[in-house]
């Protein structure tokens, strides 16, 4: 993580910016406070999925309608 200030960054942000896509997080800051944090942004993927989804095996009928009829919502 590279820290930098907000003028640095804005004479320099080329620089920054590639960091920024090779991976590198940078935190801008203004008076040596931390205002922004410039992350690269992760592409998806299914291998990103992995563990977080539950496969679930419907049966029955593909075509039945998932919510009751219109009428019996308000019963």
């Amino acid at each position: 993580m590279t820290q930098v200030g907000k003028r640095e960054f804005l004479q320099h942000a080329s620089k920054y910016l590639n960091k920024a896509k090779d991976g590198e997080e940078i935190v801008i800051t203004h008076r040596n406070k931390p205002e922004l944090k410039l992350v690269p942004v992760r592409k998806k993927s299914i291998l990103n999925l992995r563990g977080k989804m539950d496969i679930k095996v419907l049966k029955g009928d593909i075509n039945d309608p998932v919510f009751p009829p219109f009428d019996q919502w308000c019963s």
